[in-house]
């Protein structure tokens, strides 16, 4: 599993309370204009289901990662690879994880 860490708000909150009606002026029922960064996550989602339609499954994880990347680079969806990040517990750092992209 890829894991994509979003630098925003949790925008897809209304699919978990049942409330799917789309609350843009975009027919997206991925944009949410009440979310900031709504229109973002939307393109990343399209990213990845771009990549699954085009692949399928089966392949190994890191061509998954190797195609989403492309895909945000055709998409012009600036990310990095491999980001290294601190872990906190009670504001102290206690270790790093690793996430496959920083968007």
């Amino acid at each position: 599993m890829i894991r994509v860490i979003i630098v925003m708000n949790m925008i897809l909150a209304k699919a978990h309370n049942g409330n799917h009606k789309n609350h843009s002026s975009d027919n997206s029922p991925m944009i949410n204009k009440k979310y900031k960064h709504s229109e973002l996550t939307g393109r990343i989602i399209g990213c990845a289901m771009e990549v699954h339609r085009a692949l399928g499954a089966g392949f190994q994880e890191v061509i998954y990662q190797r195609s989403l990347a492309h895909e945000f680079e055709l998409q012009k969806i600036p990310y990095q690879r491999e980001y290294e990040m601190p872990v906190f517990y009670k504001q102290k750092q206690v270790g790093k994880r690793r996430a496959d992209f920083l968007v």
